[in-house]
């Protein structure tokens, strides 16, 4: 049997099963009817997956790119799905993909015994932890927050309202 032959459904099934960016692409282009199912099907759902498995938690990321000075940024934003939204994700997803791959030699720097690769779990809350510090510091480390108004009542209080979308653990965390 041709791949060519496979039904649709399969084809789509093999396309979610991708766990990057790359394997999608790289699948689409291994043959006309794969590119013909990938354009004419669900593409961004599927490119959203595989952005998941590679680049996730996109929520946290997705919150990240989507800042700006005029909103607040402890509220969670609802945005559509689109490409150029996929795009500066996997931008922010790349540059957490090189802290996943600096961070055993930091962590264990003077205890180099115990330095490890991390596990796929770990890595994913490592990420997580990576866009939600990012986006406190893009959000509070800025000309509207100067350093000397750090303790102004006002300013702890938007920061607080930041934090407290997240449990005790996932702030542990973003510590660690």
């Amino acid at each position: 049997m041709l791949f060519e032959d496979l039904a649709t459904e399969l084809v789509l099934h093999i396309f979610q099963s991708c766990t990057s960016i790359s394997d999608v692409l790289n699948l689409a282009a291994t043959s006309h009817h794969f590119r013909t199912v990938f354009t004419a099907s669900r593409r961004l759902p599927i490119l959203y997956r595989a952005a998941e498995a590679q680049f996730g938690p996109l929520q946290d990321a997705i919150q990240l790119v989507t800042h700006n000075a005029s909103q607040a940024a402890h509220l969670i934003r609802s945005v559509p799905s689109s490409l150029a939204l996929l795009h500066q994700v996997l931008e922010v997803g790349r540059v957490a993909k090189k802290w996943e791959d600096i961070y055993p030699l930091k962590k264990w720097k003077h205890n180099f015994c115990d330095r490890r690769l991390l596990t796929s779990s770990e890595r994913h809350s490592l990420r997580r932890a990576i866009y939600r510090l990012w986006l406190y510091s893009r959000a509070f480390h800025n000309a509207r927050y100067p350093r000397t108004t750090r303790t102004h009542r006002r300013n702890v209080l938007e920061r607080a309202e930041l934090l407290r979308n997240w449990s005790t653990a996932e702030l542990g965390e973003m510590e660690d």
